[in-house]
């Protein structure tokens, strides 16, 4: 049986004669056809501005027919070349962003119902413009046009569940691109991760869940994503962590640089205490993914709650909001750490008009960072128990019971510390004489009905 150096040796050897019979044919005919063709394999390879090159020629070449098809089919491949240059460059800065509009609109002149076109272009519009607007319209019409594209439909599920917080209608696009394409990987664990972070799961939902992962590996062995979110779930919900750090090297072997997998691997070490290991990780994943809005705000938690590094905590939830204005898991975290800079920083001798000044700040912005993910996100009672306690510091003592009771609602009457919390303040605003005495859960409970 050969060794894992030689299997990769004679992956290499083939990669390697496709890329040769590729440039013989480019250099035998330079046309549009056999440049996008190099280009696209060059970008396969990681070789962006190799491919950028090619792209660049393809898309100069003049329209005419050749012998590898009619002038119809010249044009469709440059409508090809110019979606797969879009998505080469949309990454690459305000510049690159520039370029690669201006490229997926060429291309749907061409064809306005070509697949890959609409589809990167609204993926394109929803996550490096930021247009939502015109990312909703434009997922529209791909859905339209390709009612059963599995690749459009996954697409849009994302979008749907990330912006739009509808998870039913999310979940029906992802069941429908699944429908389409019982194997298409993407789809599979994107609803296993929609159905894994439901906060009630009964063991016949978990079987399902996990059915969807193992059926997302067998289908695309090398998508680290799948398997870092498998591992997660194995970890989270089944307790197996050694399945999951399994999971998570497999990941890491597919692709080192993962971000995703470097975070939940780091995450896992974290929680088994091995949290010299885990900072270490932590700090490969931002260097991997500077950008990663997600990666930067458990850092930053990780750094607060473990390191005690406040300010490298703060800068790193600051720079995961600057990233993504949505990502309310870095709005929470800096909003809770705000609230606990104010109540646990001392102030030096003479400064505290100052001090209180920067307190009053970090409340005000705790405030608006910890309503807004209440308002994208009306069951997280952990941001409506921490916007309660800022009020009822405060002295706002009736807004802060109404959040506590919008906590135990969300968590179907189980957060003790939301019965705690609730208790406490309907005594000291005198709302009741006798919760505050009682240490039973039920008769908490029982003094809210």
């Amino acid at each position: 049986m050969p060794n894992e150096s030689s299997m990769v040796g004679q992956d290499q050897l083939a990669v390697d004669s496709v890329e040769s019979s590729f440039r013989a044919a480019v250099a035998k005919q330079e046309d549009v056809f056999t440049l996008t063709a190099l280009a696209h394999l060059l970008a396969d390879l990681g070789r962006n501005d190799e491919a950028g090159s090619f792209f660049e020629k393809a898309l100069k070449c003049p329209h005419h027919a050749t012998k590898h098809g009619s002038p119809s089919s010249d044009g469709e491949t440059r409508g090809l070349a110019m979606g797969w240059y879009a998505a080469l460059v949309e990454g690459n800065g305000s510049e690159g962003a520039v370029k690669a509009e201006g490229l997926y609109k060429r291309a749907l002149r061409i064809n306005d119902r070509d697949a890959l076109a609409m589809g990167n272009y609204a993926v394109f519009l929803h996550k490096i413009k930021r247009d939502h607007r015109a990312a909703a319209t434009a997922y529209k019409k791909a859905v339209e046009a390709h009612p059963t594209h599995s690749s459009i439909l996954c697409k849009y599920g994302g979008f749907v569940k990330h912006v739009e917080n509808d998870y039913e209608k999310a979940k029906t696009l992802f069941e429908a691109a699944i429908a389409a394409n019982p194997s298409h990987a993407e789809s599979l664990g994107n609803l296993a991760v929609l159905l894994h972070g439901q906060l009630c799961t009964s063991a016949p939902l978990l079987d399902k869940i996990e059915g969807l992962y193992k059926r997302a590996v067998h289908a695309d062995p090398v998508n680290a994503n799948n398997f870092s979110n498998f591992g997660l779930f194995l970890a989270e919900k089944r307790g197996d962590v050694v399945g999951a750090e399994a999971l998570y090297k497999k990941a890491r072997a597919i692709d080192p640089f993962h971000a995703n997998s470097i975070y939940n691997y780091a995450v896992l070490l974290d929680s088994s205490l091995k949290q010299q290991e885990a900072k270490q990780l932590f700090e490969r994943a931002v260097r991997s993914s500077p950008s990663d809005a997600l990666t930067r705000a458990d850092y930053g938690r990780f750094l607060a709650m473990v390191e005690n590094n406040l300010e490298g905590a703060l800068e790193n939830l600051r720079e995961a909001i600057r990233c993504d204005p949505d990502c309310t898991t870095a709005q929470f975290n800096l909003g809770k750490l705000l609230l606990q800079r104010r109540r646990t920083e001392p102030a030096s001798e003479g400064s505290g008009g100052i001090r209180r000044k920067a307190a009053g700040g970090d409340a005000r912005e705790a405030k608006v960072l910890l309503r807004k993910v209440i308002r994208d996100n009306e069951e997280h009672s952990g941001a409506q128990l921490c916007l309660a306690h800022a009020l009822a510091e405060e002295g706002d003592f009736e807004d802060a019971a109404n959040l506590c009771r919008a906590a135990l609602k969300g968590t179907a009457c189980t957060d003790v510390a939301a019965m705690s919390n609730l208790a406490a303040l309907l005594g000291r605003n005198g709302m009741s004489d006798t919760v505050i005495a009682t240490t039973s859960l039920a008769d908490v409970w029982g003094s809210l009905t």
